[in-house]
């Protein structure tokens, strides 16, 4: 069940920080053990904390309000959320399945 979490964690943590670089720094290693420590192949967990991570920095704040600005548009925070975010989460569960099919193989 823990590759249930990879995902949604990564996307939390760009986020939080605003950047994939900073989820990865931050999740990876746990990720990483966790993957050593159930016999898993690391590579392709790591892969979905990557891919995550990305698809996280769509519903980042720091990331739309720069977009906002530089877009010059009125769109409110909460209603651009309201449009990425299903597709943010539409992304992981897509991730999350592809990286099941190299997982275990």
């Amino acid at each position: 069940a823990y590759i249930a979490f990879v995902a949604p964690l990564a996307a939390l943590g760009a986020f939080f920080s605003g950047s994939t670089t900073v989820s990865n720094l931050t999740f990876a290693g746990i990720h990483q053990g966790v993957a050593q420590n159930l016999n898993w192949r690391v590579a392709p967990v790591l892969a979905l904390q990557c891919a995550a991570a990305a698809s996280g920095n769509m519903i980042c704040l720091a990331n739309i309000i720069a977009a906002k600005t530089v877009g010059k548009s009125d769109i409110s925070e909460g209603a651009f959320i309201r449009v990425t975010g299903p597709i943010c989460a539409l992304q992981l569960v897509i991730i999350t399945l592809v990286s099941l099919g190299f997982l275990f193989q």
